[in-house]
């Protein structure tokens, strides 16, 4: 994505063990580019949508985990999408599905 890259790690995405160690919490809000998923609940820590700059424009990165076998109750990732799709306004977007 660009010059802000930490050891060649432009942006990270996490998944259902996200919130196994609790010091996170506090990480998530202040790092733009470790992305949580999208459609846990929206009071959670830190963001599943971010926009970033890069040499070609703006690029942005969606984290989204699916809901089967899983033991918590994330929102329907399909319909999380449809929204933040309306938001992005034809920006290209790479998703992360973890599932």
């Amino acid at each position: 994505l660009g010059k802000s890259a930490i050891l060649g790690v432009d942006v990270i995405t996490l998944g259902n063990h996200t919130w196994n160690q609790r010091e996170i919490c506090t990480y998530l809000d202040d790092n733009e580019r470790v992305l949580r998923p999208a459609n846990f609940a929206p009071q959670l820590p830190g963001s599943g949508v971010g926009v970033y700059d890069t040499d070609y424009g703006q690029i942005a990165v969606v984290n989204l985990i699916g809901r089967c076998g899983m033991d918590f109750n994330a929102d329907n990732p399909f319909t999380k999408m449809d929204g933040i799709l309306k938001k992005l306004e034809g920006m290209p977007v790479l998703v992360d599905f973890h599932a």
